[in-house]
């Protein structure tokens, strides 16, 4: 199901009839009266036919009418480029323009395409077919007044509050290969970018055959326990190999996605060693759940509000350093606890990684192919 949802109107004919509560000040500037929205006792009010943005203040009793997207696009992201840093001027310019097609808007996937409306950008596509659960409340967006609902609306409504302007294309659907097609040719790849986040490994091989060919960047990440992962296919740099080399297009299709993930935590070409690489690289809480995972149709898998903000945070973060045509890591991990732990608590956390990591490979290697689900 495309949804294509813009900002509700929720001015009522009162509002809009009692012009005399509008400011109307001309000595003030455009910037000036944004300013006098702002606040804690500043209510949204919605959209008008003319795209202005309304406000009103409760304190003084006052209507706000913001007439203009640039005004109000510059008041937003100012800090993102005061003194032309963090972020150059050209890079946000380019980022504001680009459409982000995010496959996933759970955990990392909706914290990703919040941070990225944050840092301004406006075109969305987002993809997702599952609803909101309890489950889900301990780290994705949404409250429990929105259990039940799609979770690509919720974020098209996050997304709209941060920028009542921003384009949201939604897609509350499974998402098959022939539907990774249609999405992907229907935009400019050169103003592209993926975030991968779906643990659906079909759809995901053919994104990743398709962005190779039309040169499209697929950014993916995880979240588990307190550790974020994050991984940069840098497709739109000319001869990228498919899935960074690490497995052939023919033979990913045999593995499940429990084995294409340890592809990608892979540590050099010797059987042994690759293994042992990936699994040492694996947060420390996660390692004893795919002894289990391994060995089942599916199961869960610890997850936090910390994690999935961090996995987001390094998406953005290597998004907008590829705008600026930086080079950056094709793999990185950060786990919260490892950076903070004393050296010694650390030490004692490696001996278990080390102990954790061989009897993690035993379980590895016996899996057949094909099996399990993540």
């Amino acid at each position: 199901m495309n949804i294509e949802r813009e900002p509700k109107l929720i001015v009522s004919e009162e509002i809009q009839d009692n012009r005399l509560s509008f400011v109307d000040d001309q000595s003030l500037t455009d910037k000036e009266l944004f300013s006098m929205t702002g606040g804690k006792r500043t209510i949204y009010l919605g959209r008008e036919e003319d795209q202005s943005i309304l406000f009103y203040r409760v304190d003084k009793g006052l209507y706000f009418r913001i007439p203009d997207h640039e005004i109000y696009y510059n008041s937003i992201t100012e800090r993102n480029v005061l003194n032309n840093e963090p972020v150059p001027i050209e890079t946000q310019n380019k980022h504001r323009n680009r459409t982000y097609i995010v496959f996933g808007v759970g955990s990392s996937g909706g914290d990703a395409a919040m941070m990225l409306a944050q840092f301004g950008a406006e075109h969305f596509i987002v993809c997702d077919m599952d609803n909101l659960d309890f489950s889900n409340l301990n780290r994705q967006h949404g409250d429990y007044s929105r259990l039940g609902e799609p979770k690509v609306e919720i974020i098209s409504d996050d997304i709209h509050g941060i920028n009542p302007f921003a384009s949201v294309n939604s897609y509350y659907q499974k998402i098959l290969p022939d539907d990774v097609d249609k999405i992907l040719h229907s935009v400019d790849p050169e103003n592209t970018t993926i975030v991968w986040t779906m643990d659906d490994r079909d759809a995901m091989l053919r994104a990743h055959e398709l962005a190779q060919k039309l040169r499209i960047d697929i950014f993916s990440c995880w979240d588990i326990a307190h550790a974020g992962r994050f991984i940069y296919y840098g497709y739109s740099k000319e001869n990228t190999p498919f899935y960074s080399g690490r497995v052939k297009s023919e033979d990913a299709k045999k593995l499940s996605m429990v084995k294409l993930i340890g592809k990608e935590l892979e540590l050099g070409k010797i059987p042994l060693i690759k293994d042992l690489g990936a699994v040492y690289r694996m947060p420390l809480e996660y390692r004893r759940t795919p002894r289990i995972l391994l060995n089942s149709e599916g199961g869960s898998i610890p997850q936090v509000a910390t994690a999935s903000e961090l996995s987001a945070a390094l998406i953005t973060t290597g998004i907008l350093l590829s705008l600026q045509d930086i080079d950056i890591k094709t793999h990185h991990t950060v786990d919260l606890v490892d950076s903070l732990v004393s050296t010694r608590k650390r030490f004692s956390r490696i001996k278990s990684r080390i102990g954790d990591s061989l009897g993690l490979v035993i379980a590895y290697s016996k899996h057949s192919e094909g099996k399990g689900n993540l």
